[in-house]
């Protein structure tokens, strides 16, 4: 509870450096992803040491937050499915602390961007973007979550925390 007082959504990485196991899922507790997606996922990460692989894929630039199409370009993975080998998360995690103004933002914003905010870190750490793997999963929450209460609020609050990321 103090974690989650402390960091809000980015605890969800500060636990990793707990982890033990050469791999690590990272999912939001209303998401089941099939078996054939996590499989997937641990296919890629057993062929790739450094990549971080999900199912749902996002473009944060200068320019703001999208929503990409099929086969356009994107740069952040978000993280209700998340997967990679634990020591790309673990060293993820200390470059997200050193980020002191973002992380501090991502806080004061009850841990929305906290998807964006690994991204653009682990950008920095590899010098690539997390990998978009297509795949299926269940939604258990249909009510769209705590942080979407507000769509409109959400989708401006990451608009601008992209903006300030890649400015």
């Amino acid at each position: 509870f103090k974690n989650d007082e402390k960091m809000k959504k980015l605890r969800r990485f500060y636990h990793t450096l707990k982890i033990k196991s050469k791999y690590t899922l990272i999912l939001d507790d209303d998401v089941i992803p099939s078996n054939e997606l996590i499989q997937k996922m641990l296919q890629n990460s057993k062929e790739e040491e450094t990549i971080c692989v999900g199912n749902m894929k996002r473009l944060c630039t200068k320019d703001g937050y999208f929503f990409p199409k099929d086969n356009d370009e994107y740069n952040t993975i978000l993280t209700p499915i998340l997967f990679s080998r634990t020591k790309v998360f673990q060293r993820v995690w200390k470059q997200m602390i050193k980020e002191k103004t973002f992380f501090d933002i991502v806080v004061k914003q009850h841990g929305n961007c906290e998807d964006l905010l690994f991204n653009y870190a682990y950008q920095k750490v590899y010098k690539k973007n997390a990998y978009h793997v297509s795949g299926i999963y269940t939604e258990l929450d249909q009510s769209n979550g705590f942080s979407t209460k507000n769509s409109k609020e959400h989708r401006k609050i990451r608009n601008n925390f992209c903006k300030l990321l890649y400015s």
